[in-house]
C-alpha cells in the first residue's frame, strides 16, 4: 500500500495559488491611475527625487511572487522525492510551508493593490 503523500492535486493547488497574485493585479490594472507616484514605494529621504512610474510597473510584484512560487513548487517536489526514497511521509511539511508562503504573498498583493486603488491622482 502506498504511503500518503503529495498527489497531482497538491501540485495543481500550488500552481493556482502561485498565479492568483497575477490575476489580482491584472484585474486591478484598468482601475489604477495611469501614473503612480514613487513616494508610495520610497523612503522619506528619497522624496526629493521621486517622480512617477507607470501603472504597469506594479506587475513587477506578482512577477517576483511567481518566481518565488515556482521555486517553492520545485523545492516541494525535490523534498517529496527525497522523503519518498527514505520511506517517510512524502513532502507534506514543505507542501504546507509552500501554501502558507503563497497565502502570505496573496495577502501582500491585495494590500498593495488596495493602497494603489485608494490613491487619488
Amino acid at each position: 500500500m502506498r504511503s500518503p503523500g503529495l498527489t497531482r492535486n497538491h501540485y495543481v493547488l500550488l500552481v493556482i495559488l502561485t498565479l492568483i497574485p497575477f490575476v489580482i493585479v491584472i484585474a486591478a490594472l484598468p482601475f489604477l491611475p495611469d501614473t503612480i507616484p514613487k513616494q508610495i514605494f520610497v523612503s522619506a529621504e528619497e522624496l526629493k527625487t521621486a517622480g512617477e512610474i507607470s501603472k504597469y510597473a506594479v506587475l513587477a510584484f506578482p512577477s517576483l511572487f511567481t518566481a518565488t512560487g515556482l521555486l517553492m513548487i520545485w523545492l516541494t517536489r525535490y523534498m517529496a522525492r527525497k522523503d519518498e526514497a527514505k520511506g517517510k511521509k512524502v513532502g507534506m511539511g514543505m507542501f504546507w510551508l509552500s501554501v502558507a508562503t503563497k497565502v502570505f504573498l496573496i495577502v501582500l498583493t491585495i494590500w498593495l493593490v488596495s493602497i494603489l486603488l485608494s490613491y487619488n491622482v
